[in-house]
């Protein structure tokens, strides 16, 4: 026997996505499962997710996930899954929020189907674990369930905004499901964000969400691998900052200490942290023409730095901001030799 058409439970039927040739769907599958015959009213790759399915032995008339992560397998998975969770849980949560008494399950798997996170009312999680195996930890990949919009959008690396009868399991059905494929960084399939409901029809206001959704968590991963790109700079700057056997020492416009190397403060035994932000006049004793304007940027500065012992140190070099530049701090670099004052004057 086929499956019969399921009434609408959406409250706005004209706001759901539904399938116009669900029956012709379900007719070739049967065909299909039962003696091999090529449909030809199926997409590209849902074909090819039925041949598969076929081929791992997928029980076409069932529906329930027997693929059930252990226990520690389960947290082994949610701890490497961490971020992306933690990322995608937010988004999870404001949908739900936003379409309570819909009657829709928002879910989330790993790059290989493994449910990771599941939104829902309590009522609707419980029905769909009792008939289907759909909870945290089951899979749901080929090997599981066969064709779902999970499977095709992770083969394919595509979105399925909507997915019923095409599924490859019978008592599958009678529901209906979107997914979309969440990139990383380096722009390789994490997961699926997606949602599935016990109707063949699909909120088309809550699949928006599901985009909208997908395009602030992949943002977040992108914005957090320029935040370690910059980390990874700046560490790399401050490596060899502090190598330079100089001394360096940073002052913003305003003439105060920004920060000094690890040279400048061991010879001037001072602390780059408990200095920052003060006047350099007040804690160094700078030669007045490093503190002047300077308009002459083809001419060679002059200046000197002098420690607590007397000892001055030559300026060798000056790297002012670029103009137009946001960085307005200038750099100074002096020698680490330093001489000694003769007689103890200010020369």
């Amino acid at each position: 026997m086929l499956p019969e058409t399921v009434e609408s439970s959406c409250p706005d039927s004209s706001m759901a996505l539904i399938e116009p040739d669900a029956k012709l769907i379900v007719q070739e599958w049967n065909a299909f499962v039962r003696s091999g015959h090529r449909p030809t009213h199926v997409d590209r790759p849902v074909l090819h997710s039925w041949q598969r399915s076929r081929d791992f032995g997928v029980d076409p008339f069932g529906g329930r996930s027997e693929l059930i992560l252990s226990r520690q397998e389960l947290e082994d998975r949610l701890e490497r899954s961490r971020l992306l969770i933690d990322v995608a849980r937010s988004y999870m949560h404001k949908i739900f929020d936003a379409v309570r008494d819909q009657h829709h399950l928002i879910y989330l798997t790993d790059e290989y189907g493994n449910i990771l996170d599941l939104f829902g009312e309590q009522a609707d999680k419980l029905a769909f674990e009792r008939h289907y195996n759909f909870r945290i930890g089951a899979s749901w990949n080929e090997q599981a369930v066969g064709t779902t919009a999970v499977s095709v959008a992770l083969h394919e690396d595509i979105t399925i905004p909507y997915m019923s009868s095409a599924k490859y399991c019978y008592d599958l059905k009678v529901t209906s499901c979107a997914a979309i494929p969440l990139h990383g960084e380096d722009g390789d399939v994490m997961g699926i964000l997606g949602i599935a409901t016990a109707s063949r029809h699909l909120s088309t206001q809550i699949f928006w969400m599901l985009v909208s959704a997908q395009m602030g968590i992949e943002n977040r991963f992108r914005l957090q691998r320029y935040e370690a790109d910059i980390r990874v700079v700046s560490q790399q700057f401050q490596a060899l900052y502090n190598a330079v056997s100089d001394v360096v020492i940073c002052v913003d416009d305003d003439g105060r200490i920004c920060r000094m190397n690890s040279a400048a403060e061991e010879l001037l035994n001072l602390k780059s942290e408990r200095v920052s932000g003060q006047q350099v006049a007040d804690v160094l004793d700078f030669s007045p023409l490093l503190l002047q304007p300077h308009h002459q940027s083809d001419a060679v500065r002059e200046g000197f730095l002098r420690d607590s012992r007397k000892r001055i140190y030559p300026l060798r070099h000056e790297i002012a901001p670029s103009p137009g530049s946001a960085e307005r701090e200038h750099i100074y670099i002096f020698g680490n030799q330093g001489a000694a004052v003769r007689g103890g004057g200010n020369s």
